[in-house]
């Protein structure tokens, strides 16, 4: 149905956006939230 394909964008652009983030405590907290998210 292409959802594994969306899930992969997403990611992809949350990567983007992760690496402009000046806080690595604010990007430990997203990665932690997306995992939880996808399992």
């Amino acid at each position: 149905m292409g959802g594994r394909e969306r899930i992969s964008q997403m990611r992809s652009s949350l990567d983007c956006v992760r690496s402009d983030l000046p806080s690595p405590g604010l990007t430990a907290r997203l990665s932690q939230r997306e995992s939880a998210g996808w399992s």
